[in-house]
Parts: C-alpha cells; structure tokens; sequence
C-alpha cells in the first residue's frame, strides 16, 4: 500500500471509531478537544485532528496510543487495520474459550501416561455416540 492509502485507511477507521464513540468525526475542533482532555503532553489543534480525519497525516505514537485507548480500540488495529492472526494470536484465542475447569481437566489429562490418554479419547468418543444416538 501507498503512503497516502495508508493514511486514508487510518482515517476510514478513525472516522468509525469515532462515529460509534458518540463523536461527530465531522468536527476536527471536537475531536481535539476531547482528545487533549485525554492527552498530558503537548495537545493537538483542531488543523492536526482535521489532517488525521482527511487522511493527511497520522498521529506519532504517543498520539495514536491514547487515541486508541480513549476509543476502545488497540493502537496496532487503529494504525494498521485488522491483521492476519498469529499462531500465538489463535492459540490465546482459543485458550480463552474453555472455563477454568476445563483448562484443569486438560493439564490433568497431559499428566496421563499415552495409553491412559487413549483410554480416557475411546471413552469420551463411546458416551459422544451414545449421547448422539439418545439425542436423535
């Protein structure tokens, strides 16, 4: 991608953020004003918010970081867009999925010598099939 669709892309997904926040991205004046509420450096001017809506510019990190926190949104996906998700990404992912009990059962259940484990699979296949056959 080109620099300048990157910034427009930025700015297409700060708009939205914006818009859902409750914030009229039409108004670069309020968006610096809400945004240097939130800022303790040096604040912004409604020309600077006003080139991060038009797709002019983006802002500096220290910039892009509370802007993103004050959205709800995370810094990487406000500057870069939605990303591929890495192995690591879909494992917390999918680790988030299961209740404590479950993730319990499981570190038990890796302690198994292998022919427990295969035991432990046949019976949970056997009560999957017997369930099954009830439920229909």
């Amino acid at each position: 991608m080109v620099a300048a669709q990157v910034k427009q892309a930025f700015s297409k997904r700060l708009k939205a953020v914006l818009e859902k926040a409750g914030i009229d991205a039409r108004k670069p004046a309020l968006v610096a004003r809400e945004f240097n509420r939130r800022f303790l450096g040096k604040g912004v001017t409604a020309n600077s918010t006003r080139k991060w809506l038009t797709g002019e510019s983006i802002p500096l990190q220290d910039k892009l970081v509370v802007l993103a926190a004050w959205l709800g949104v995370s810094p990487e996906w406000l500057r870069f867009g939605p990303t591929e998700p890495t192995p690591a990404t879909r494992l917390q992912e999918a680790v988030a999925a299961f209740e404590p009990d479950e993730l319990a059962f499981f570190r038990t259940y890796r302690k198994l010598a292998p022919e427990h484990r295969l035991a432990v699979r046949e019976v949970t296949l056997t009560l999957l099939r017997v369930q099954s056959r009830r439920d229909s």
